[in-house]
């Protein structure tokens, strides 16, 4: 895990290097300017176990002011419910925070959590006084499984021929080649994550997903994208 951010108050804790360029890149798209260590630093924790073990320690650090924290819902297997992943990922959640005498929290909320807390004047907790403010974001939406690709793929244009074309080609892909035949092939239960790199892949000049949204290849206006970022603005308040 990077030390950059050691030394700034406020911390975004996120699980690799595809969610950190999305986070700057939507940042810049809606401020028009980038993203600076003092309004937040972004961590790459290199993993989902690594996140959730990292918060003990940034809820624990007394130099921290604010907290958030971004994982994928993930699906357990093909055979996961609508809102299984989320379910379970905001258990894992809620069981850290626990850890620390926080509780009862309204979990699979739309629009992501906050937990009030420096400079909002929340009770000490033991071993840590006043804890940061804290806010949890769970990918896609807080309320289904999935992973930060099905958050992008609600940015990608509707109905356009290369969108329909990409899910007909991981249609064919899982259809007609056997993993038998193939140990490396697309999981159904990756289908769309296949879809929205199949689309980008069609691009005039090709991107990883943070690069499409500065290039303006993925529409940033649409209501999860729009509540995303007014819960990333709730917790960390607009540049100055």
């Amino acid at each position: 895990v990077d030390s950059f951010c050691e030394q700034y108050k406020n911390v975004l804790l996120v699980e690799g290097q595809d969610d950190l360029h999305v986070v700057l890149q939507l940042y810049a798209k809606t401020y028009g300017t980038p993203l600076v260590p003092d309004v937040f630093c972004i961590r790459n924790m290199g993993g989902d176990a690594n996140l959730l073990a990292g918060m003990n320690y940034e809820i624990r650090n007394r130099n921290r002011g604010i907290v958030g924290v971004i994982v994928d819902a993930d699906r357990a297997d093909e055979t996961d419910q609508a809102g299984d992943g989320s379910s379970r990922r905001w258990k894992m959640v809620a069981d850290q925070l626990g850890a620390f005498g926080i509780t009862d929290l309204q979990t699979g909320q739309a629009g992501g959590i906050i937990i009030p807390g420096k400079p909002d004047g929340a009770p000490r907790l033991p071993d840590i006084g006043v804890p940061p403010r804290i806010g949890v974001w769970v990918m896609p939406d807080n309320q289904a499984s999935g992973e930060l690709e099905d958050f992008i793929y609600k940015m990608i244009p509707p109905a356009t021929p290369a969108r329909l074309l990409a899910k007909d080609y991981i249609d064919r892909v899982l259809k007609e080649i056997s993993t038998d035949n193939d140990e490396g092939r697309l999981q159904e239960r990756k289908r769309l994550r296949g879809e929205v790199h199949a689309w980008l892949a069609t691009r005039k000049q090709p991107r990883h997903m943070g690069a499409a949204i500065s290039a303006g290849y993925l529409d940033t206006n649409g209501e999860l994208c729009r509540s995303f970022m007014a819960w990333l603005r709730q917790l960390f308040g607009e540049p100055s």
